[in-house]
C-alpha cells in the first residue's frame, strides 16, 4: 500500500494496482450471460464436482491480464458462485480475493454471502466442517477490521456448521470464540 495515493503495489506481479469501480449491474449481467453462453455445455452438468471444476476453469481464465476488466469481474463472480454451489470453499474465497485485488468491493460481505451459499449447498459433514472453519477464519477477519458484530455472527454460523458436521470439538471451539467476542 502506498500511503500517498489511493492505490497499492501488487508485489507478486510487480505493478501498481488501482482498484476499479464495481461494474454496473446491467453491464455485469450481460457479461455474465456471455460467460455462461461460452461455456453452455459445462453449465448443463449438474454435479457439485462439475460446478467446482468449471469454477476453477473460470477463475484461471479470469486471471489473464489481457481480458477486459468487466469480463474478468464476471468470470470471478461466476467462479465464486460455482465454488459455493460445488462446496469448494477455497475456490469461492480465491475468487473473492481476486475481486478484492482488482475492484473496490466489500470482501468480507462477498465472503459472507459465498459461505452462506456453500453452507446451504453442503451435503456432507466434511464440507460442513470446512464451512465451519471458514466461518471462524472470517470471524477473525472481521475482528481485524474491528467489525465485532459481524465477527459474532460469523462465529455463530461456524457453530451451526460444526453441529451439522457432527464435530463436537469444533462446535465447542466455535461456542468459545462466540462467547469471547460477545
Amino acid at each position: 500500500w502506498d500511503g500517498n495515493q489511493n492505490c497499492w503495489v501488487d508485489w507478486f506481479r510487480f505493478r501498481r494496482n488501482v482498484p476499479l469501480a464495481v461494474p454496473e449491474a446491467a453491464a455485469l449481467a450481460d457479461a455474465v450471460k456471455a460467460v455462461r453462453d461460452s461455456s453452455k455445455g459445462e453449465y448443463s452438468r449438474k454435479g457439485p464436482g462439475e460446478a467446482a471444476a468449471l469454477g476453477r476453469k473460470l477463475l484461471e481464465e479470469g486471471k489473464k491480464p489481457d481480458l477486459e476488466a468487466l469480463v474478468r469481474f464476471a468470470l470471478f463472480s461466476e467462479a465464486r458462485d460455482l465454488g459455493a454451489l460445488g462446496g469448494d470453499i477455497g475456490l469461492a474465497m480465491d475468487a473473492v480475493d481476486e475481486m478484492e485485488r482488482g475492484w473496490m468491493v466489500n470482501g468480507p460481505a462477498l465472503k459472507t454471502a459465498a459461505l452462506a451459499a456453500t453452507a446451504k449447498a453442503a451435503k456432507t459433514p466434511a464440507v460442513q466442517r470446512e464451512v465451519a472453519e471458514a466461518w471462524l477464519k472470517l470471524a477473525d477477519d472481521h475482528v481485524a477490521a474491528e467489525d465485532y458484530e459481524a465477527a459474532v455472527a460469523a462465529a455463530d454460523k461456524a457453530g451451526t456448521a460444526a453441529k451439522a458436521a457432527h464435530e463436537t470439538v469444533l462446535s465447542a471451539q466455535c461456542q468459545a470464540r462466540e462467547k469471547e467476542l460477545a
